[in-house]
């Protein structure tokens, strides 16, 4: 759930959850189960929950956090400053420069 606009991601992440808690149909629930003996899980389903709400009043081509940032690309790795070029995949002014981005 980084890119608002990716919807299927946050929910592809809630079904993962439901399987984990036995929820799902049968066969995941048992798949699940063994797999949660000897793993653990740190689930983010909406690292971006503020521009989702955007998304889902219609704003379909959001991708950026309310600051314009692209999220995939605040990381340290392999950061590049901004172009003017393609504001859609604005990198922040540095890296780890959003709130999204630090929490994790």
């Amino acid at each position: 759930g980084e890119h608002s606009r990716e919807l299927i991601s946050t929910e592809s992440g809630l079904y993962f959850l439901r399987v984990l808690c036995g929820t799902a149909d049968a066969d995941s629930a048992q798949g699940a189960g063994a797999m949660l003996e000897d793993s653990e899980f740190q689930l983010v389903l909406n690292g971006n929950p503020r521009s989702r709400r955007m998304v889902e009043s219609g704003d379909w081509c959001k991708h950026t956090n309310p600051n314009g940032v692209d999220l995939n690309r605040n990381w340290d790795e392999k950061w590049r400053p901004p172009s003017a070029g393609n504001p859609d995949t604005n990198p922040g002014p540095q890296p780890f420069s959003e709130p999204e981005t630090r929490i994790f």
